[in-house]
């Protein structure tokens, strides 16, 4: 079992970064905006599935939400479509004060050592959030 963990500084509180997480149209602007067919389905609730996929790059990835607490835990399995190994993702939001707030992501694979694939496409994806929440 190997974990991938990454953080960032966003500034705005807690609940709002949460929202940057599982409201669609603020997601769009900093997941995958490089690739316009995206497609993003959220059911953000306990057990809801979520599906993040782009035709163009033949890429995709779905899950099932499995701790749901706005402004605290975000929590879902990760799975590469094609692949069989199902990972763990949980992004913890933590107050710096009341309009900052630290987003920490941490990727558990069971099946495979987390190497530069896991840093690269992390590294890619939530460098883009502090921007996209300054506005």
């Amino acid at each position: 079992m190997s974990a991938f963990t990454l953080s960032h500084v966003v500034g705005c509180d807690a609940v709002t970064a949460f929202a940057w997480w599982t409201e669609v149209d603020r997601f769009r602007s900093w997941w995958w905006p490089q690739w316009p067919d995206t497609t993003y389905q959220l059911d953000v609730t306990e057990g809801g599935d979520y599906r993040i996929g782009t035709p163009y790059d033949g890429v995709g990835v779905s899950g099932r939400y499995t701790a749901v607490r706005p402004g605290s835990l975000l929590a879902f399995t990760w799975q590469w479509d094609g692949e069989p190994e199902i990972d763990h993702v949980t992004v913890l939001f933590t107050a710096i004060d009341a309009s900052t707030t630290e987003v920490t992501m941490v990727h558990v694979s069971p099946g495979r050592a987390v190497g530069d694939g896991f840093q690269q496409g992390w590294t890619d994806v939530l460098d883009r959030l502090p921007g996209a929440v300054a506005g």
